[in-house]
């Protein structure tokens, strides 16, 4: 596998591939382009992973030393 042209495999099941169809048959586009948008998706959500918020560490209380 190249790094330049990358390959990935992709299983959908029956169900997926029907609404695959009928949502390309909507659109009026090939299915193809539809299994590559969500691919495309895919990939991007991982190699951009969620941004989460750190919030900064709590210091322990003062202590009052009478």
């Amino acid at each position: 596998m190249s790094c330049e042209h990358p390959e990935v495999k992709v299983v959908l099941t029956d169900e997926m591939m029907r609404r695959f169809r009928i949502e390309a048959l909507e659109l009026g586009v090939p299915v193809e382009w539809l299994v590559a948008s969500l691919i495309v998706d895919t990939m991007d959500a991982l190699s951009d992973p969620p941004v989460v918020p750190v919030r900064p560490a709590r210091r322990p209380a003062a202590r009052c030393v009478a």
